[in-house]
């Protein structure tokens, strides 16, 4: 059964947090967002956590990505949180990526392969 459940708010804008891992979790994640969703009045209306930073190889090039919530069910994760515009994911994964590239001191996806990396470069 659907439930309908009616909601008059206009959401003004996104605070995205983003926090970088202090070590690289499991085999490729290296930091970590949120986004609280506020409106006009500066309230927040619902938060969005569990977003990740990666480092994934695409034709033998490393690339950051940049993955939504997401939960196990069974051997997969299934995302827990769409943004069905493409131009709006682009925007906040844009903004995620830039957050944490500024946090890192501009450190580059291969920047994080172990051989590349120097334990004292590693943001704490």
């Amino acid at each position: 059964m659907n439930m309908k459940i009616t909601i008059v708010t206009q959401i003004e804008k996104a605070i995205i947090t983003v926090t970088p891992a202090k070590k690289k979790v499991g085999k490729d994640i290296i930091g970590f967002a949120e986004i609280n969703f506020v409106d006009n009045e500066d309230n927040i209306i619902f938060i969005a956590r569990g977003y990740t930073i990666k480092v994934k190889t695409f034709d033998f090039v490393p690339t950051f990505i940049v993955n939504a919530p997401a939960y196990k069910s069974g051997f997969k994760y299934r995302t827990s949180f769409v943004v069905e515009s493409k131009s709006l994911w682009r925007d906040i994964t844009k903004e995620i990526l830039a957050d944490f590239s500024e946090q890192t001191g501009g450190k580059q996806p291969e920047d994080y392969f172990a051989e590349n990396v120097n334990p004292s470069d590693i943001p704490q």
